[in-house]
């Protein structure tokens, strides 16, 4: 078994190989032994048999997503893998068995950290538009936790370099979170003309929902991949069909707790 963990770039992540596929976690949770990660294409889990080579196939739970607004609590399920539904909540993630995983490919994945607490949520257009955020954010808020303990991670998804959406959406988007788009519209950009089309920052627009709920900004941090445009991540909108799906996980198995054991 190969491990190498570094430091990523000029940022709060590490990068860590290891058994064959790469991801990246943020340092302070992963210092704190809270083991989690943002793989990219090299773990496919659309892949069963890359999945079986890997060694995590039977401990990998999945759900069959569906754009919802459907967050599966662990802590009172006894069956878990494809059920319809785009996230995972625990009250203590100590207390996790196996490895819990959302698949992206251009969506935006978002975990959570409330205390002991955690989710991990899918949150693409689809989802925050039929409220996901507020489906996890209601089982975060039942582990009764300070929203000062609260940390928000944003993994590899489409940037709003790229990410281009046609009126229809603009439409839905300015009538659903008109207040929110129109906040961040001052600094910045949730929606930006270039050339004649219109492109969306999903993650700005996520960012301004949880510090409308009292979240600070220096506890939301953006691990800053664009999946169009680094080709090291899947996109759908640049692979279409031909695109895998990369994971998103939080777990407890012993083999990971090898690597936070690592003198690095």
């Amino acid at each position: 078994m190969t491990i190498n963990i570094k430091r990523h770039a000029n940022t709060n992540f590490y990068r860590i190989e290891y058994n064959g596929f790469t991801f990246f976690a943020y340092q302070p949770w992963w210092d704190q032994r809270v083991i989690h990660g943002f793989a990219n294409r090299s773990l496919d889990v659309s892949n069963g048999n890359f999945l079986e080579s890997a060694g995590i196939r039977d401990c990998l739970h999945l759900h069959q997503q569906i754009h919802s607004d459907i967050v599966i609590d662990i802590n009172t399920h006894s069956s878990y893998s494809a059920q319809p539904a785009d996230g995972w909540f625990i009250n203590d993630w100590r207390n996790i068995k196996g490895i819990f995983g959302i698949k992206t490919a251009d969506c935006v994945p978002v975990l959570i950290k409330a205390g002991s607490a955690m989710a991990n949520l899918h949150a693409g257009w689809q989802g925050v538009v039929n409220g996901i955020l507020d489906s996890g954010w209601k089982l975060v808020q039942s582990s009764s936790c300070s929203r000062d303990e609260v940390e928000v991670l944003l993994g590899p998804s489409a940037q709003g370099c790229c990410y281009e959406i046609g009126q229809d959406l603009v439409d839905t988007f300015q009538n659903k979170f008109a207040t929110l788009i129109n906040q961040e519209q001052n600094e910045h950009s949730v929606l930006s003309r270039v050339g004649n089309k219109t492109h969306i920052d999903l993650k700005m627009l996520i960012k301004a929902w949880f510090i409308s709920l009292g979240i600070l900004p220096s506890k939301i941090h953006d691990l800053r991949h664009c999946t169009i445009c680094d080709l090291s991540y899947f996109s759908y909108r640049r692979e279409h069909n031909l695109s895998g799906r990369q994971l998103t996980f939080i777990s407890n198995l012993e083999p990971l707790e090898i690597i936070t054991r690592t003198k690095f």
